[in-house]
């Protein structure tokens, strides 16, 4: 048999082992981010009264119901993390005494009646999360879990690898067609769940900030700890755009489609296709970059940005002519007008080409051309600083207090975050040893391998330095260096011995490949928590701007009545009265609205935080 066939007959295998595995292993799959229900979870069950205490959801008892009707509600909201939902009872009469059964999962909410309830050795399972999340999210946790859930797919693996050796790469696509199918895998990982939770605390803020009716000029820089960039894209969009979640999210959703783009370039102008294709493919599957291209805040946008930034860079250093000194300046003012550790690589970039200058013996006007470049960046941050300074002095805002004073357990979690975890990083280290005393011509590959180490090792020395003047390391902050890690290690990967035929050599450069992705799993998974407790605090804090202003909550369907417990300072009302004049349902009163405010003048707050949930303010005439 020809090493041709045998290798298509491994693939078909591998592909018939994948369909095996997924079908016996779907329930097992644990996906960072993308499946698994997440907090919280309520369950609203209706049921007659006099079997309320006999069920139990998950094994935890429901709590006492609002009501003291013959058929009540009892609920239970639950905290974690779940692969599916189960009512249990120790007598079976219960079960036929339920009316139905209402979840809220995130912004969702389902119904199931009586007739949708199977009863099984008295056990009602409710539908597994397929059902809740879509079968759209099973094909993409299935293939993700290819990759995340190594453990079961070693034999798939096992016939994909030797299918593709013993083909010896006969199985070619052009390169277009390849971009465009990674492109569009991207595009249908970042589209999956893209709005199935609500806006968390942060994006709340995103969206609040450029929208203050209270500062509508000056807005944009009163975030102590960003800068102002992106909140000024976000002000110009909501004015052509609803602030609902669909829409807003979008933003975030095509900054990090594009950012793939953006890797593919970086990596494409300074290697080989099949090193470009590699990072973009990476990227385009990773959930470290999956998560940030579906929030809504200024690190999708660093995941495009910056491998403009270094593509910018050395266009400027190979030719140093106005058209590559504007694309500079351009590129790297959006990176630290977007995110502050965007100086730490701009600072990064001067040290690089000053030392290179030196090496080369570069005239003085060189040097003094790069300076005024980098002068002119700095000064683009110049409003934001100094407007920040002002409010520091006068006490009205802190800088990000709720970060933890740098250790060397912060470092350690901020290094696994970004490179997929520790032992992958001294991985990382020993190809680049290898490569670089492997290869020491001055070819421009090389030249960006060299730049790329010299670039981690400064910029981590500078975040470490600066940090422990005051905290400042947080795991997601040094995503900006994160498409510039992906180009170099996929260089890395496809050069370190490209001309070795060994079977072994390129067997264990698979293995480092697939541990490189199977190791990107650093996500923000506190946010898929309904961060109600947060908005209300922002509400709070919104109204000390102006105290004659009272903020209140209106949510609706009634049903999601036992899903948040109200806090003081929210007022809600659910009188026909008022419902008549704000064309709202709003759930059961948690507080009267005060006599003095009967007449306030209501205006609708610009943030919708899901389809149903608006923030309110109204005036005190």
């Amino acid at each position: 048999m020809k090493k041709q066939t045998l290798g298509i007959i491994c693939l078909i295998l591998g592909l018939l082992t994948f369909v095996v595995s997924v079908c016996l292993n779907y329930e097992k799959f644990n996906i960072p981010y993308l499946n698994g229900l997440f907090t919280p979870v309520a369950v609203n069950v209706e049921i007659s009264k006099q079997y309320q205490n006999s069920i139990k959801i998950n094994g935890e008892n429901f709590s006492e119901p609002a009501t003291q009707a013959k058929d009540i509600v009892i609920s239970k909201v639950l905290n974690g993390k779940f692969k599916k939902l189960e009512l249990t009872t120790n007598n079976v009469e219960s079960f036929k005494n339920i009316s139905s059964i209402d979840i809220f999962i995130g912004r969702k909410f389902y119904h199931f009646s009586k007739s949708d309830l199977k009863v099984s050795n008295n056990r009602i399972d409710l539908p597994i999360k397929t059902n809740y999340k879509g079968n759209f999210n099973a094909i993409i946790v299935s293939f993700l879990a290819l990759f995340y859930n190594l453990r079961f797919f070693v034999i798939t693996w096992i016939f994909a690898i030797t299918g593709f050796f013993l083909l010896e790469y006969k199985i070619k696509l052009h390169e277009k067609w390849l971009l465009l199918g990674i492109l569009i895998l991207a595009i249908l990982c970042r589209f999956n769940q893209l709005t199935a939770y609500p806006l968390w605390w942060d994006e709340v803020f995103v969206i609040n900030l450029p929208a203050s009716h209270i500062y509508p000029l000056n807005s944009i820089f009163l975030d102590p700890a960003n800068p102002s960039f992106f909140y000024l894209l976000v002000k110009i969009y909501t004015f052509f755009a609803k602030t609902t979640i669909e829409y807003m999210r979008l933003i975030p959703f095509v900054f990090g489609t594009f950012g793939i783009v953006g890797v593919y370039f970086l990596a494409k102008k300074f290697s080989t296709t099949q090193a470009s294709l590699l990072a973009t493919f990476i990227a385009s599957i990773s959930i470290y970059h999956i998560c940030y291209s579906q929030e809504l805040r200024g690190y999708s946008l660093i995941l495009l940005i910056t491998p403009f930034v270094v593509m910018t860079f050395f266009d400027l250093l190979k030719d140093f002519n106005k058209k590559n000194s504007l694309k500079f300046i351009l590129t790297s003012s959006i990176m630290i007008n977007t995110h502050l550790f965007g100086l730490f690589l701009l600072l990064t970039n001067f040290l690089y080409a000053m030392l290179l200058f030196i090496k080369s013996g570069e005239k003085p006007s060189k040097y003094f051309k790069f300076t005024l470049c980098n002068a002119i960046i700095f000064l683009t941050l110049v409003p934001y600083l100094l407007l920040n300074f002002i409010q520091t002095l006068t006490g009205r805002v802190g800088f990000n207090s709720h970060i933890l004073p740098t250790s060397f357990e912060i470092v350690l979690d901020c290094l696994s975050a970004n490179f997929g975890n520790i032992l992958l990083l001294i991985i990382f280290i020993t190809l680049c040893v290898i490569y670089l005393k492997q290869y020491k011509e001055d070819t421009v590959e090389n030249a960006f391998v060299k730049y790329g180490v010299f670039t981690f090792f400064t910029f981590w020395t500078i975040a470490i330095f600066v940090s422990l003047t005051r905290p400042l390391l947080t795991p997601y902050y040094f995503i900006v260096l994160y498409p510039l890690y992906l180009a170099t290690f996929a260089i890395i990967e496809c050069n370190i011995f490209k001309n070795s035929k060994h079977i072994i050599t390129r067997l264990a450069l698979a293995i480092i490949a697939l541990f490189m992705i199977h190791s990107q799993t650093y996500n923000n998974h506190w946010k898929t928590d309904n961060s109600f407790e947060n908005i209300v605090s922002l509400v709070n804090a919104r109204a000390k701007d102006n105290p004659t202003e009272q903020y209140y909550l209106q949510i609706s369907p009634k049903r999601i009545r036992d899903y948040y417990t109200f806090k003081k300072n929210v007022i809600t009302d659910n009188t026909e009265e008022y419902k008549a004049k704000h064309h709202y349902f709003l759930i059961n009163s948690a507080t009267r609205i005060p006599q003095n405010l009967k007449n306030i003048e209501g205006k609708v707050f610009k943030t919708s935080f899901t389809d149903n949930t608006h923030f309110i303010y109204g005036i005190d005439r």
